[in-house]
């Protein structure tokens, strides 16, 4: 089983956009780590045309292969349904979520991504831009679902948001599956909301004892500008 592998959950809308960002990862994938990529079962075919002559590992997996069942919709709540569900390929311990629409703009290794075997850096900040826009649409129950995942991991503290290429720890994705109240959380479930995200974005601090702050880039390109501060989290409850 690898260490740290990239993931990506795409389909046939984003095909000219996945192919420019498997051409950055053949470029700039200096420590040649596998690459997964999980597609619907009708778009197989299309993305078994894109051309592979590096030396790293590349796989084409199903939608259907990972979530165990058909997947007819193609959204954002079976998308993530699908990134969740990737660590039951056995894989690896850890895996990179890329989307189809980011590529990299330099050299990446495994040390941007790791500190040590065992910890994931993750890129975390205060979204203050959507706490404005919130406040500007008179939304003022927009953070009621963090507020209660806060609650339910007794974790105070700030609220942050999480950068969108997250790295998840198929540890804790088992610990979820396995002793989360699914219906409570909507967890694993068509019926999962985007208080996922978020939940999954402070679960990955569950294991560690202390916080380290570092920053850096990683060389992620998106058709966003954010000044990324790349947190090395060790407990979400002592934010």
């Amino acid at each position: 089983m690898a260490k740290l592998v990239l993931f990506c959950k795409t389909f046939k809308g984003d095909f000219k956009r996945f192919k420019i960002l498997k051409e950055s990862v053949d470029k700039y994938n200096k420590d040649n780590l596998p690459f997964y990529i999980s597609v619907p079962k009708s778009d197989l075919e299309l993305f078994r045309k894109v051309k592979h002559n590096a030396s790293y590992k590349f796989e084409i997996l199903t939608d259907e292969e990972i979530i165990g069942g058909e997947n007819n919709i193609q959204n954002w709540i079976t998308q993530q349904t699908v990134k969740m569900k990737f660590y039951n390929v056995g894989v690896a311990d850890f895996y990179l979520i890329l989307d189809s629409d980011s590529y990299f703009i330099q050299d990446f290794h495994k040390s941007d991504f790791m500190y040590d075997d065992e910890t994931p850096y993750i890129v975390m900040y205060e979204n203050k831009y959507f706490k404005e826009l919130a406040s500007c649409l008179g939304d003022k129950n927009i953070f009621d679902n963090v507020k209660k995942i806060k609650d339910y991991l007794k974790r105070d503290g700030k609220i942050y948001s999480f950068y969108s290429n997250p790295i998840f720890s198929s540890k804790v994705l088992a610990e979820l599956e396995k002793n989360v109240d699914t219906i409570e959380m909507c967890m694993f479930s068509e019926e999962s909301s985007r208080k996922t995200t978020y939940y999954f974005g402070f679960a990955q601090t569950v294991y560690n004892d202390h916080i380290q702050i570092a920053v850096g880039r990683t060389g992620i390109g998106t058709e966003f500008e954010s000044t990324a501060f790349v947190f090395l989290i060790h407990d979400g409850s002592k934010i």
